[in-house]
């Protein structure tokens, strides 16, 4: 509220604007209303941003944006310094009255330069914008989705920022099926990597759903359409469906040929550890925690110590006072499977020891009563392996159960039920 009331003393004294603080705390959803905002409202903050009303805000998407005050809504690139909050004010109340064209526009326009500017920074304000809208309405998804998928970068701002483990079961994966997937262009030089990354989201879908018919039915369909020695980061510049696509390759094998000898997933990884040393390590960090995931899911946990040297590489260099500097997600799912193997390989207590100090007790682990993230989740189950007190691990474990279970991740709420079953013998 003191932000908003900031920027109406800004509005009335710097540009002859009077708008109320109440006023911008409804509009900017600080302050729950039914009520729209007035077309006075509307057409001032158009006016601030460049425009001469509402009107020319909402049908010159295809016009230069005049220069304003502000320049809100076309920036520079060499002046871009992040999305601010008058501009998310805008583009909030622009998806709140279903007016998705200008939204479209701007995200055209400025995608690139706010996907390096997330990279920098890691604002995601934009993002959880977007997703906010998507996810509580249809004509949001059906008006937003075809433009998103059919836009590199577009793609590249959404799905690659919001669509990974998190909420995939809840409806990230029902929205890839009915409106990313149907919105591909064929023509499109791009197309093979993203039909191949829907496919391999939609296969997730039903991983942590536990729903193995139609995870196999739709990796069926997947690996009938590409051969896996074709997928490669020399043949797909983009590392998110190369990975993805060999993880659900593994996770297939083991579920449609139970009987697969070891010899198949040695050879698999030796091809994936190839894949990896070719592209740089940056990629390597969200590349790996996928592959090490589906080999824990094949059975196949001694595996995931090949990554141990990669994993000590990306400590090195991207951990610092209890938290990690870079990608957070991956590398939490990449401490969690490598922990996972060393219990179920029975060597953790040998191994804690020597790991400890950088992947055990120095790990952040804040208990926070709303914090229903995945990587909580992974924290919260590696922490329980580390506390000596049983009362306060199951505590950690139940937590973790809570987090699975809001997200109806029905694969992660079975490992944390086998570890709280297992604090109580």
């Amino acid at each position: 509220m003191a932000e908003c009331k900031e920027f109406a003393d800004y509005l009335v004294t710097e540009c002859g604007i009077k708008i109320s603080d109440f006023t911008l705390a409804r509009l900017m959803g600080v302050v729950v209303s039914k009520s729209s905002p007035s077309k006075y409202t509307l057409d001032s903050l158009s006016e601030y941003c460049g425009y001469t009303d509402w009107h020319s805000f909402v049908n010159s998407s295809h016009e230069k944006i005049i220069e304003g005050r502000n320049n809100i809504l076309s920036p520079s690139d060499n002046s871009f310094s992040g999305v601010s909050s008058s501009e998310l004010m805008l583009l909030q109340s622009c998806l709140k009255n279903k007016a998705y064209v200008p939204v479209i526009e701007y995200l055209y326009k400025m995608a690139p330069v706010i996907i390096e500017n997330i990279a920098k920074t890691g604002d995601f304000a934009l993002v959880r914008l977007l997703a906010g809208a998507i996810g509580k309405s249809e004509d949001a998804r059906n008006a937003l989705i075809p433009a998103i998928a059919r836009e590199n970068y577009l793609r590249n701002l959404y799905f690659n920022n919001m669509v990974d483990i998190e909420g995939i079961v809840v409806y990230y994966g029902d929205m890839v099926e009915k409106y990313y997937l149907k919105n591909i262009r064929p023509t499109s030089d791009s197309f093979m990597e993203n039909d191949i990354w829907a496919w391999c989201m939609i296969m997730y879908k039903h991983l942590y759903a536990q729903n193995l018919k139609e995870f196999l039915k739709t990796g069926y369909m997947l690996f009938k359409r590409y051969n896996a020695d074709e997928i490669t980061n020399e043949s797909i510049p983009n590392y998110y469906p190369v990975a993805r696509f060999h993880a659900c390759q593994i996770m297939y094998k083991f579920f449609s040929s139970p009987c697969t000898p070891n010899s198949w997933y040695e050879k698999k990884l030796q091809f994936i550890l190839k894949e990896v040393d070719s592209i740089p390590e940056a990629r390597q960090v969200i590349f790996i925690p996928q592959i090490a995931e589906a080999l824990y899911v094949a059975g196949q946990k001694e595996l995931i110590f090949a990554f141990t040297p990669y994993f000590d590489k990306f400590i090195r260099n991207y951990f610092a006072d209890g938290t990690f500097t870079f990608e957070s997600d991956s590398l939490h799912k990449l401490l969690f499977y490598l922990h996972l193997a060393l219990d179920e390989s029975g060597t953790f207590e040998k191994n804690s020891v020597q790991f400890k100090n950088f992947i055990g007790k120095e790990i952040e682990c804040p208990i926070m009563p709303d914090g229903f993230h995945l990587a909580d989740y992974m924290t919260l189950v590696v922490h329980s392996m580390y506390e000596y007190k049983p009362e306060a691990s199951r505590d950690f474990l139940e937590h973790a159960r809570k987090i699975a279970v809001k997200l109806k991740n029905k694969h992660f709420e079975k490992i944390a039920q086998r570890f709280i079953a297992r604090s109580g013998e």
